[in-house]
């Protein structure tokens, strides 16, 4: 089994898509822009930068592909 990690930016749920929007352009410009990338790039961290939509895509793909080992594994969060 091979795994990545990624990072997200999240905001409140009930957040006005427009400023979603905004907030998504604004963070994908800063994570692109030369010294920020430079940065990354040095800890070896690929930026890519993607839309809110995108980042569901890929949260649930890989809690799809993750639960079935979280499950064997027994584990349970602390409440």
């Amino acid at each position: 089994m091979v795994g990545s990690g990624w990072y997200g930016v999240y905001a409140p749920a009930k957040t006005p898509p427009d400023m979603v929007a905004q907030l998504n352009k604004a963070i994908v410009a800063a994570v692109q822009s030369p010294p920020v990338k430079e940065k990354l790039l040095a800890f070896g961290l690929v930026p890519t930068g993607t839309s809110a939509a995108e980042l569901r895509k890929i949260q649930a793909a890989d809690s799809e592909l993750w639960a079935p080992a979280v499950r064997a594994s027994g584990f349970s969060p602390e409440q």
